[in-house]
């Protein structure tokens, strides 16, 4: 139990931490921790240059999401035979880097959101049952990341968190709920896992926790200097990131445990 510790208080920290974010947005609190008027409206912080259209950040995360899913796919075949296991979770976690692409694309070619509260105010029924669609396909992709996810629960949280997704959250906390869904999942799923794979710790350092804390970075620093910089972009850019960091690090241990090996 002692070996999985690092791990283990990563993904507790991270609940915690995705817990008061989900918390702080749907009460009054928001308002005074989240102050950009923008952020609060619409969920995101979103750099929208009229005159660039290229300048959005849904667009910018398509992008940013594409490349990093390519660029880990890449590095997970080529190390592959270093450490299977990890470079595994790496390809595992491209396919949900591209449902978050995905999902910003439909965001970006819908944007700026309805002034509505929710989907259902704004949409007719016909447009209600693709955009249903799109969030149920959005969330199986995300949790076709999650290996340990049995393929009936996968189908089921996918379909339960779509239909929610449009049917009742709030426009303004679509990034809040989607982001505590994928977590806490996450999290629920790894830790009540029987045995650990080796890589368990790593990953959950290296990428799970600093995700849910660049939540915090976008909402409370998007009026000061995150829309500068291009918004949302922050966010999906720190999850490949995170994940190559994971698979050099996997790549060193493996050639040191190699080296190791050889030495007569």
């Amino acid at each position: 139990m002692s070996s999985n510790l690092p791990g283990n208080v990563a993904n507790i920290v991270m609940v915690m931490s995705t817990l008061l974010y989900l918390l702080t947005a749907i009460t009054p609190l928001s308002s005074q921790i989240f102050k950009d008027r923008k952020y609060l409206r619409e969920g995101f912080c979103v750099y929208d240059d009229p005159a660039l259209w290229f300048l959005n950040s849904h667009l910018l995360c398509v992008f940013v999401d594409t490349l990093g899913a390519l660029l880990l796919y890449c590095m997970a075949v080529r190390w592959e035979e270093f450490d299977k296991g990890a470079m595994g979770k790496v390809k595992e976690n491209t396919i949900g880097i591209l449902g978050h692409g995905f999902g910003h694309f439909f965001l970006y070619l819908n944007y700026p959101p309805p002034e509505s509260s929710t989907y259902v105010e704004d949409f007719a029924p016909h447009q209600l049952f693709l955009i249903v669609a799109s969030s149920c396909v959005f969330f199986y992709m995300f949790f076709l990341s999650i290996s340990l996810i049995p393929p009936l629960h996968r189908s089921a949280l996918s379909i339960l968190h779509g239909l929610a997704l449009v049917m009742l959250v709030p426009i303004s906390l679509g990034f809040t709920y989607v982001q505590s869904v994928l977590l806490l999942t996450v999290a629920f799923y790894e830790m009540k896992a029987p045995s650990k794979e080796p890589h368990y710790n790593d990953f959950s350092c290296l990428v799970h926790l600093p995700v849910s804390l660049v939540g915090w970075v976008e909402g409370m620093g998007c009026e000061g200097f995150v829309r500068g910089i291009g918004g949302h972009v922050i966010y999906d850019a720190a999850i490949p990131l995170g994940i190559m960091i994971f698979a050099v690090k996997r790549r060193m241990i493996a050639s040191k445990s190699n080296a190791k090996i050889k030495v007569p």
